[in-house]
């Protein structure tokens, strides 16, 4: 029965939490959710992401390290209250 009358609780803190970082992602300014995007949610690797935003490579590198620091930065809160 507890394990029960915790589910809505867990579910209700999952939400928020992807909620949270869908918000943090759509902040992101437009090259760096972009890029971001194509990696994570497409899963391209760098190359594909560069060649469809024609890109040079080392730009798609920096700016997915930007966004993930962009990103951890907002989300921190999240690491320290799961």
């Amino acid at each position: 029965v507890a394990d029960f009358a915790e589910q809505p609780f867990v579910a209700l803190c999952a939400a928020e939490r992807r909620q949270r970082v869908h918000a943090a992602i759509a902040a992101l300014s437009p090259p760096l959710r972009d890029v971001l995007v194509l990696r994570v949610l497409e899963q391209l690797d760098y190359a594909a992401i560069a060649a469809a935003l024609e890109l040079p490579l080392g730009t798609v590198k920096s700016r997915i390290a930007a966004a993930t620091i962009v990103l951890a930065h907002s989300l921190q809160d999240l690491e320290e209250n799961p």
